[in-house]
């Protein structure tokens, strides 16, 4: 299977769907969950992003163990606080996961706090989950330089963004990401980087056209995704049990 080409025409999002699922297989991560990152990856390309970058890092930050599933959870108030409990950074991969199904059975006013997150803007990302419909959140944190971010859901939909520019939402972590219920929480100061009309804009766009990403980034997934797919023995080709490459699914 070959990858497609990003110079010549862009993906789906029932492309970006398949194939970082299975990169995320790739490294390790279960299937169930990896269905929600992709997901969440999606999510990001409909706020009008190269999804790539985000994927990447995410998946690398696992594959190379500067991440990891690990976390203890402790109440703080009618809260929560997530802390990896290894010495490295918790993943959004997994710790987006969790993080949906804790909001899902705590009341609208509890606030999460997720420590030391890899990848915040892919966390962010799983809040759009169908669980979480009914919910008006909002994410936020700060990059490691001090910059504020704040991304904000109601209806399923990310609907707007504060922060200083592009650059500086796509900042990586590790760093401490902050969920509450936009009831709850100082309303953000000064004008959004990205608006609901835009954000409205955006969310149709990769329907109709399609999703353009980094060729050199998407490269490097597609290496992770061969991982999906598993050389058959001898063994297997003698007993007709397989041909080639197997597509594990």
């Amino acid at each position: 299977m070959s990858p497609p080409d990003q110079q010549e025409s862009p993906l789906s999002i029932a492309e970006l769907r398949f194939y970082l699922t299975r990169a995320a297989v790739g490294c390790g991560v279960p299937f169930g969950v990896a269905e929600d990152f992709a997901e969440a990856v999606v999510t990001s390309a409909r706020m009008g992003l190269d999804p790539a970058p985000i994927a990447l890092h995410a998946l690398t930050s696992l594959d190379e163990k500067k991440s990891d599933w690990g976390v203890s959870v402790s109440r703080a108030g009618d809260g929560l606080i997530f802390r990896p409990s290894g010495r490295v950074q918790y993943s959004a991969v997994y710790g987006g996961c969790s993080v949906v199904d804790h909001l899902y059975l705590m009341t609208d006013s509890a606030t999460v706090e997720i420590m030391d997150v890899d990848e915040p803007l892919l966390l962010a990302c799983y809040l759009k989950s169908p669980l979480l419909d009914a919910r008006h959140l909002l994410a936020s944190w700060k990059t490691v330089g001090g910059e504020p971010i704040i991304v904000e859901f109601e209806g399923g939909r990310v609907t707007t963004v504060y922060c200083k520019d592009e650059g500086t939402l796509l900042m990586t972590g590790p760093v401490d990401v902050r969920i509450t219920a936009a009831s709850h929480a100082d309303q953000p100061d000064g004008a959004p980087l990205i608006d609901r009309d835009t954000l409205e804009r955006a969310y149709a766009l990769p329907l109709e056209a399609g999703v353009t990403v980094d060729g050199s980034i998407w490269a490097q997934i597609y290496e992770l995704f061969r991982r999906y797919l598993v050389p058959s023995s001898e063994e297997e080709r003698a007993t007709a049990a397989g041909a080639g490459l197997v597509d594990r699914d």
